[in-house]
C-alpha cells in the first residue's frame, strides 16, 4: 500500500507522581490530545509510541516543517557512532529510535548515557527522542534527560493512535480499496477494527486482503500474507529475469527471515552485498552462508554448490520488498517490527526442526535472565509462532510486557493467556507509564472472561491493583458482553481511581456489541454524570460519552444541554463542528443563539459566560464557518445576525491558537478570516446586518455603548459604497439615534477612504442640506475628526522632540 501522511495528534504523559494523584504509583491522569505540531516550541520532547505507529514519518514531518536551516534529522545510531558534525549544530535535532540502540545484555542505560552525553557536549541544543513505549524506562530515562535539556524540561508524548478520518484519508489516498468505508466495515465485522488504528498494520492488512478481498483471521495471518505479497516480484523485467529460476514464495520468505534473524541477534542495521564494502553495522551478505572447508572431495563440491544456491536465495530475498536500500549497497528490513516478526519466525522453523530452544534464550537474555531490551519485539513474536508449550512460557515468565504488547498473543493458547495475565501483574509498576496502546496486540479475549470477572470485582483498591485494573482496560479489545455490567460499575465506583473508571467505559464502548441496549445504558449514564450522580471532576466521562452518542443517540437540539465548564478535557466540544452534519450545524448555531441571548444585541445574555471557549473548549467559530458555507446567500438575516454574534465567543481564541501555530494575519489557518472573507463577498449582505442591528438596537431601547454592530462584520473590507448608502438610509431613519449611527459610520468612512466611493465631506454638507439636525451632528462629528487629528499630530511631534533630545540629555 503506497504510504500516505496524514496531521498526528499526541497526549501529554504526565510525571508519574503528582500532587493530583490520590496515591503515588496510581495511573497517570490522561490530557487532552492536541497536534503533535503544537510543540514545536518545546525545549525537549520524548516521543512514545508502538512499533509501527509512525513515529519515524511524524519526525520527518516536523523536520520538514521547520526546514534544514533549522533543524536536523538523524537516526539515534547514526547520532552515537558519527563525530559531532557542524550541521547538528545550533539546530533542532529529531533523534529517531532510542529503541533500536538499546540493546546489550548488561545495562540498557548505557546507550540513553551515550545520548545524554552527545548533546551536553553540543551544547544542550533543544531536541526530540523517538522511542518505543515498552522501551522507555519512565521516570528514570525523564529525570536524567531532563539534565541535558536547554531549560531542564522535557515533555512526554505518547503518539496517538489513527482516528477513523485519518483511517479513511490514508485508505482512499493510496492505492488500496476503492471502497474504503467498506473495508473498514468489514474489518470491525472480523474483530480487526485495531489493527486500522496503526499505520504499519493499516498497510499490512490493506496489502494482506489484497485485490481479492479474502480477509485474514489474526494478527499473524495479516503479517504473513503481508510478507508473501511483498515478496512476489511487481517489476515485470525482474520477473524475466528470474525465470530460469524459480523460488517457492515460502522459501524467499523464510531466507529474508533468516537474514532479519542474523541482523537482530548480531544488532545490526543491515548488509551489504559486496565484502570490501562491509563493517561492523553492515556485514557482508556471505555471513550468513555457512563455507564448507577447502577439499576436493565430492561431498565438499555438493556442500560448495549449497552454499552457492543459499547465497543467490538471500541475495534474491535480499532484492523484495521486504528490505529497503537506503544507501548503494547497503540493505536493511523496511520496517524493524517486519523485520522481528519474519526472524522470529525463521528461528521458530529452526527449534521445530532441532535447534536447542536454551541456545536462542541465551542470545537474547541479558545478565539477569530477562529478554534485552532490543529484542523484545523478536521475543514477543517468538511466543506467538513457535509451537513449543516449553519455550513459550519461558519467554512468558521472561519477558511478558514484550510478550503482551508485541507479535499476536491474542492466539495464544488459554492456559498461556492466563499465565500471561499473572504474570503482567507482577510487572505493574513498568507498565502504568506507558501511553495506552491500539488494543491490536491485546490477549484479553472472550475465553479470558472468568479471569476478568474477578480482576474487575477485586475488592482491593490499593495502589498496585488500581494500575493492573487499569492496564488490563485498556488493552481489552474483543467483544466482551458477559462483563458489560460489571464495566458500569467500576465506571460508577468512585472508590476507583478517575482514570480507571475513564478506562472501563471506554472498554464498554469498545467492547460490548452495539446495539439499543448498549446505546440506552450509555445514555442513562450520561444523564447521571450531567446530574452529579455520577462523580466526574475532570469531565472525562461526559467527553467520552458525548463523543460516542453524539449525534445518533444525543441529537444536535440536545447535545449543548452537556455543555459545562467541568474539567480541562474538551476535546469532544473542541471538535463537535467537525462531528456535526450540516443540518445539526444549523441547530446548534440556533441553540447557541437562544443561549447567549443574541437577540438583544447591547448585552450579552446571561448564559454568554458559559459559551467562553477558553472554559468549555467548544470552537463556535468553526460551527460559524460550517454554517455560512452551507447556507450560502439562502440564510435569513436576522439568522445570520444571531449566528454573527455566536461566533464571536471564540473569535480571539480562534486568532490566538493561529499565533500559537506561527501564524500571523490573513495568513492564518484559522476560521475567522474565513469569516470575513464570506462577508467580504457580499457587500449587500453587510448592509443588510447593519439594518438588522439597528432595528433590534432601537428596539430594546437604544441602551448605552451602542449597537455593537461592527463586531459582527468581523473586520470585513466594507462595501464600496457604504458611506453613501448609511447617509441615505441616515436620512429616511425613524429613530434619530439610528441616524446618529449612520451618519458617524458615513464621517468614519470618507475620513478612512474606505467604502465611500468617491464621496468627500463637501458631498456629505450636500446630502445632509435640508436636515438641520443631520447637519449639526455632521459639523459636530467632523470638528472632533479634526480635533482628534491635531491630537494625534501633537503626540508625534512630541514624541519625535523627545527622541531628538535624549542624546543631549544623557550627555
Amino acid at each position: 500500500m503506497t504510504p500516505v501522511r496524514v496531521s498526528r495528534t499526541c497526549t501529554p504523559v504526565p510525571e508519574q507522581r503528582g500532587p493530583e494523584r490520590p496515591e503515588a504509583g496510581a495511573p497517570a491522569r490522561a490530557e487532552a490530545s492536541r497536534p503533535l505540531s503544537a510543540h514545536r516550541d518545546d525545549s525537549a520532547y520524548v516521543l512514545l509510541g508502538d512499533p509501527g505507529a509512525g513515529k519515524s514519518t511524524a519526525f520527518q514531518c516536523e523536520y520538514e516543517a521547520l526546514g534544514g536551516e533549522r533543524a536536523q534529522l538523524i537516526g539515534a545510531r547514526d547520532f552515537l557512532t558519527f563525530e559531532p558534525r557542524a550541521e547538528w549544530r545550533d539546530k533542532t535535532l529529531f533523534i529517531d529510535g532510542l529503541d533500536e540502540v538499546r540493546a546489550g545484555a548488561s545495562d540498557a542505560r548505557t546507550p540513553f548515557d551515550a545520548i545524554r552525553a552527545r548533546l551536553d557536549g553540543l551544547g544542550r541544543p533543544p531536541f526530540r527522542l523517538s522511542c518505543r513505549a515498552a522501551d522507555w524506562l519512565g521516570a528514570n530515562d525523564r529525570r536524567h534527560l531532563e539534565s541535558v535539556s536547554p531549560d531542564d524540561r522535557v515533555t512526554m508524548l505518547g503518539l496517538d493512535p489513527l482516528t477513523s478520518d485519518d483511517v479513511l484519508r490514508i485508505i482512499e489516498g493510496g492505492d488500496g480499496p476503492s471502497d474504503a468505508a467498506a473495508f473498514i466495515e468489514s474489518a470491525r465485522e472480523r474483530g480487526l477494527e485495531a489493527m486500522l488504528a496503526n499505520p504499519q498494520s493499516l498497510g499490512m492488512l490493506v496489502d494482506a486482503v489484497g485485490a481479492d478481498g479474502e480477509w485474514p483471521q489474526s494478527r499473524t495471518e495479516t503479517f504473513d500474507r503481508a510478507c508473501r505479497s511483498m515478496v512476489e516480484e511487481k517489476n515485470e523485467e525482474h520477473a524475466i529475469a528470474f525465470d530460469d529460476w524459480y523460488v517457492p514464495t515460502d522459501d524467499l520468505v523464510d531466507a529474508a527471515g533468516r537474514l532479519c534473524a542474523g541482523l537482530l541477534l548480531a544488532d545490526c542495521d543491515g548488509y551489504t552485498q559486496r565484502r570490501p564494502a562491509s563493517d561492523a553495522r553492515y556485514p557482508a551478505l556471505d555471513c550468513c552462508v555457512l563455507e564448507p572447508e577447502g577439499s576436493r572431495e565430492p561431498a565438499a563440491g555438493a556442500a560448495r554448490a549449497a552454499a552457492g544456491s543459499a547465497r543467490r536465495l538471500l541475495r534474491r530475498a535480499l532484492g523484495t520488498r521486504l528490505f529497503t536500500s537506503s544507501h548503494e549497497g547497503r540493505y536493511s528490513p523496511v520496517h524493524r517490527h517486519v523485520a522481528e516478526f519474519l526472524a522470529a519466525r525463521h528461528v521458530a522453523r529452526l527449534i521445530e526442526a532441532g535447534l536447542p530452544s536454551r541456545r536462542v534464550l541465551a542470545l537474547i537474555a541479558g545478565g539477569d535472565g530477562t529478554v534485552v531490551t532490543a529484542l523484545r519485539g523478536f521475543s514477543g513474536w517468538l511466543a506467538a509462532l513457535c509451537r513449543c508449550s516449553r519455550v513459550r512460557r519461558e519467554l512468558i515468565d521472561r519477558d511478558p510486557v514484550g510478550v503482551a504488547l508485541y507479535g499476536d498473543a491474542r492466539g495464544l493458547p488459554t492456559d498461556d493467556k492466563r499465565r500471561l495475565l499473572e504474570t503482567v501483574h507482577r510487572d505493574v509498576p513498568s507498565l502504568v507509564d506507558l501511553p495506552s496502546s491500539s488494543g491490536s496486540r491485546s490477549f484479553l479475549t472472550s475465553d479470558l472472561e472468568p479471569a476478568l470477572r474477578e480482576i474487575l470485582t477485586d475488592s482491593d483498591r490499593g495502589r498496585e491493583q488500581q494500575s493492573f485494573v487499569y492496564f488490563v482496560l485498556r488493552e481489552a479489545a474483543a467483544p466482551l458482553p458477559d462483563v458489560s455490567e460489571l464495566l458500569l460499575n467500576v465506571v460508577r465506583d468512585d472508590g476507583r481511581y478517575p482514570d480507571v473508571r475513564a478506562a472501563a467505559l471506554e472498554t464498554f464502548i469498545r467492547t460490548v456489541p452495539g446495539g439499543p441496549d448498549r446505546e440506552t445504558a450509555l445514555v442513562v449514564l450520561l444523564d447521571e454524570v450531567h446530574r452529579g450522580i455520577v462523580p466526574d471532576p475532570d469531565g472525562e466521562l461526559r467527553q467520552t460519552l458525548l463523543s460516542h452518542l453524539f449525534p445518533d443517540s444525543v441529537p444536535a437540539s440536545r447535545v449543548l444541554d452537556y455543555l459545562t465548564e467541568g474539567g480541562d478535557r474538551k476535546r469532544f466540544w473542541y471538535f463537535l463542528p467537525e462531528r456535526a452534519t450540516d443540518a445539526d450545524v444549523a441547530v446548534l448555531l440556533d441553540r447557541l443563539a437562544d443561549r447567549r441571548g443574541t437577540r438583544e444585541p447591547a448585552a450579552p445574555g446571561p448564559d454568554a459566560d458559559a459559551m467562553d471557549p477558553h472554559r468549555t473548549g467548544l470552537n463556535t467559530i468553526e460551527l460559524l464557518v460550517r454554517g455560512l458555507e452551507a447556507a450560502g446567500d439562502a440564510l435569513d438575516v436576522r439568522r445570520l445576525y444571531d449566528w454573527l454574534g455566536v461566533g464571536l465567543a471564540s473569535r480571539s481564541y480562534d486568532e490566538a491558537l493561529a499565533v500559537l501555530e506561527g501564524e500571523t494575519g490573513e495568513s492564518a489557518g484559522g476560521a475567522t478570516p474565513r469569516v470575513r472573507a464570506w462577508l467580504t463577498a457580499r457587500p449587500e449582505t453587510q448592509k443588510a446586518i447593519v439594518a438588522a442591528g439597528l432595528r433590534r438596537w432601537t428596539a430594546a431601547g437604544c441602551p448605552a455603548g451602542g449597537p455593537r454592530i461592527d463586531e459582527r462584520l468581523y473586520e470585513a473590507d466594507p462595501p464600496p459604497d457604504l458611506a453613501r448608502w448609511c447617509v441615505d438610509e441616515a436620512i429616511v431613519a425613524a429613530d434619530p439615534r439610528a441616524a446618529d449611527w449612520l451618519l458617524d459610520r458615513a464621517v468614519r468612512a470618507v475620513v478612512a477612504g474606505a467604502g465611500a466611493a468617491g464621496l468627500s465631506v463637501d458631498d456629505l454638507r450636500e446630502r445632509t442640506r435640508g436636515h438641520d439636525r443631520l447637519r449639526r451632528q455632521l459639523q459636530d462629528r467632523l470638528a472632533s475628526v479634526v480635533d482628534a487629528g491635531r491630537r494625534a499630530r501633537r503626540q508625534t511631534w512630541l514624541a519625535r522632540d523627545a527622541q531628538r533630545r535624549q542624546p543631549l540629555l544623557q550627555a
